[in-house]
């Protein structure tokens, strides 16, 4: 307010103080942006958002047909069939992200699971948790694909591409 109003009485005149106003209004707006951030609830992102996000990674070994697609039985999937991230992926193709997580998450803390599953569990929770407006959690998946020596190169390549967005 005082930086403000020494621009008044400037008659908006002297260019240090306006650059000073600036530089405090720019550091404010950020301050509020993000506390209004972290107060903000998970939002259902529009199909176009999402459609278009997952065309700018056509290569995402997550979406490709042939990945998952055991459980498939004439076109209709049985649930009780599946693996964990095979589900996961099923909740994703029904929008329900949040049961995506879940899916993925079992996936990832499973005894059984194998490296490549549990890297591509990550690979599809890290992108819901971008639809969910969790980006801190979906670097950190992200980054341990990376990280992770035994993980695939596709797999990896494509984290790299989505840690970068």
């Amino acid at each position: 307010q005082d930086v403000t109003a020494c621009c008044i009485f400037e008659n908006f005149a002297n260019q240090s103080t306006l650059m000073s106003a600036d530089r405090v209004l720019k550091a404010l707006g950020a301050q509020h942006a993000k506390e209004e951030m972290s107060k903000r609830s998970f939002f259902k992102p529009s199909k176009q958002f999402i459609k278009t996000y997952l065309k700018s990674f056509p290569n995402d070994p997550i979406l490709q047909p042939d990945v998952l697609s055991n459980g498939l039985t004439n076109g209709a999937v049985e649930q009780i069939d599946l693996d964990l991230l095979a589900k996961g992926k099923r909740a994703f193709e029904q929008e329900d992200y949040l049961l995506a997580i879940k899916y993925c998450t079992e996936e990832i803390d499973s005894p059984s699971s194998s490296s490549h599953n549990k890297a591509l569990a990550k690979l599809l929770r890290a992108s819901m948790y971008i639809f969910t407006s969790q980006s801190t959690k979906a670097k950190e998946d992200l980054n341990d694909i990376i990280e992770d020596p035994a993980v695939d190169s596709k797999v990896k390549v494509n984290a790299h591409i989505k840690v970068r967005k």
